[in-house]
């Protein structure tokens, strides 16, 4: 007679998987005991002098790396501020000249005696003075430098105007070396300073006296 106690289970089928599982097996005190010494291992190599000092180090090679880096963006962008300027300063040359250009062109279209400066820069863009009327600037341009229409326009004794310049008061980067007609421009500590006055081969037209005008 089988005791009660004790019931056996059913063998599985054919290709029936068993349902009675294995006791999980038990870690041994000396698998536990060796984890435990890994950590304290480790805990007390964290408070040894080498090693706080090696992480000191690592730690201030961390800070000059990081003041590197910001060191390296600061110059970055300084060069690029410098690059944008001299652009800046190339383009005012060239549109300050094409305006130079275009107010001695409208000046000499009339026969001498009734030559005139143009009484505001749109005259550059149609002069309908004669017959035939004609273009002496394609459009008109900002100033490269403060990126706006308003420029420091020079009038003549006669209202119109002779010259302009930016009316920036910053000082330029380019300092020397100017083209023949940029010449007196040398040494100028203002963008504004920069005046490109249209002056005629000669001074036939009524007073040269120029007079600055907002």
């Amino acid at each position: 007679m089988i005791p009660r106690c004790f019931i056996p289970h059913p063998p599985p089928l054919p290709g029936q998987i068993s349902r009675v599982q294995a006791p999980p097996r038990r870690k041994s005190k000396l698998h536990e005991l060796g984890g435990s010494l890994a950590i304290a291992r480790s805990l007390a190599d964290l408070r040894h002098p080498s090693i706080r000092k090696h992480a000191g180090f690592s730690y201030l090679a961390l800070l000059i790396f990081i003041g590197i880096l910001g060191l390296s963006a600061t110059a970055t962008l300084t060069l690029g501020s410098i690059a944008q300027r001299r652009t800046a300063e190339e383009e005012l040359l060239w549109v300050g000249n094409a305006y130079r250009r275009a107010i001695l062109s409208y000046y000499e279209a009339m026969p001498e005696g009734m030559r005139r400066y143009p009484p505001s820069l749109d005259e550059l863009l149609l002069d309908a003075r004669q017959l035939k009327p004609r273009r002496h600037l394609r459009q008109r341009y900002l100033d490269p430098i403060n990126a706006s229409p308003d420029w420091l326009l020079i009038r003549h004794s006669d209202g119109g105007i002779m010259a302009i310049a930016s009316r920036s008061s910053a000082t330029p980067i380019k300092l020397d070396l100017f083209a023949p007609e940029n010449t007196d421009f040398k040494g100028r500590q203002h963008y504004h300073d920069w005046v490109f006055v249209a002056r005629p081969a000669r001074n036939t037209g009524p007073g040269t006296t120029p007079a600055p005008a907002g």
